[in-house]
């Protein structure tokens, strides 16, 4: 497991903080969904549901909310394993999906993320190597643009929004599980139009799912290190600071990379993933102030799944 900074106990998150803490909305429900089909999580019941299944069959794509609906993109198909550039969006209100337009670049292990309205596609490997690309999609002008790439051509990396910005952990640069795990992170502004480099993670680690609580701390769980060895690492980065904060008696109850992951109030849900190959239907809940994790309702399918996403 990678070694965590204890030097500074006033920074360390948990009980000792009296943060106000939010509440779940009640009734809220969390979308996933991987190789042609689609889950519907019910946070209050504890239980899944089937959705419509996507027009495409996926694995390894991206997925974020926009405007109460989920738009999934890239990955890889059912057929020849060639990497997709195909985007759809899923309505749960209309229970339906539609197509939209192609992405620019075809790629798998890609990032994904929404800011004010657009859309980012970013990263990823396209079929020969971990590209740097990275594309907005604004609903109002119906077309993905090129903006900015990223410094580091990158996939499998860790992807969150928060204070505005995008901000990627991680990832590899060199093949998919074979090259280069790295420890560099980078950070977005979409105002500006530019990334910059901001504190690397403390250590090299590809496969981590990241989610942002309250906007302003990042929390990453999970991943594999440049052997392949996946960890049940916890890390917190404080994006005002752009700092890694230390974190206490906090690890994963399973070992796992490529985890979906989100936030509803101060409870971290994470779904399925793999460890050494192996697909998994594990589910937990971690709350970001009491540092207790707890058990949820297991996936109807194991696997890797892209989102999640709250509706």
């Amino acid at each position: 497991m990678m070694k965590r900074d204890t030097s500074d106990e006033s920074k360390k998150p948990g009980p000792a903080e009296k943060r106000p803490q939010r509440t779940p909305a009640a009734g809220g429900r969390i979308f996933v969904t991987a190789e042609g089909i689609a889950c519907v999580y019910d946070v209050i019941s504890d239980g899944w549901s089937r959705a419509v299944p996507p027009l495409t069959w996926r694995s390894l794509g991206a997925a974020v909310e926009h405007r109460g609906t989920a738009i999934v993109m890239g990955g890889i198909d059912g057929g020849g394993g060639d990497e997709l550039g195909t985007v759809e969006q899923f309505d749960p209100a209309a229970d339906v999906w539609s197509v939209l337009p192609l992405l620019g670049k075809q790629r798998r292990d890609l990032g994904a993320a929404q800011v004010d309205g657009r859309v980012y596609a970013l990263g990823g490997f396209d079929g020969s190597r971990q590209t740097e690309t990275c594309e907005a999609y604004d609903p109002r002008e119906g077309a993905w643009t090129d903006i900015a790439p990223m410094r580091v051509g990158r996939d499998q990396f860790g992807v969150a929004v928060a204070q505005g910005c995008v901000y990627v952990f991680g990832g590899s640069d060199g093949g998919s599980r074979s090259g280069s795990v790295l420890a560099g992170s980078e950070v977005f502004d979409p105002a500006a139009g530019k990334w910059r480099e901001t504190a690397p993670m403390p250590g090299a680690c590809a496969g981590a799912a990241a989610v942002a609580v309250d906007d302003s701390r990042i929390w990453l769980f999970g991943g594999f290190d440049e052997d392949g060895v996946s960890n049940d690492a916890v890390h917190v980065f404080d994006a005002v600071s752009g700092t890694w904060l230390p974190v206490v008696h906090s690890v994963m109850p399973s070992t796992r990379n490529s985890v979906a992951a989100t936030v509803i109030g101060s409870d971290v849900f994470l779904f399925g993933g793999q460890v050494d190959f192996g697909e998994l239907g594990t589910c937990e809940v971690f709350n970001v102030h009491t540092l207790e994790w707890r058990k949820a309702a297991e996936l109807p399918s194991p696997g890797i799944y892209s989102g999640p996403v709250v509706f």
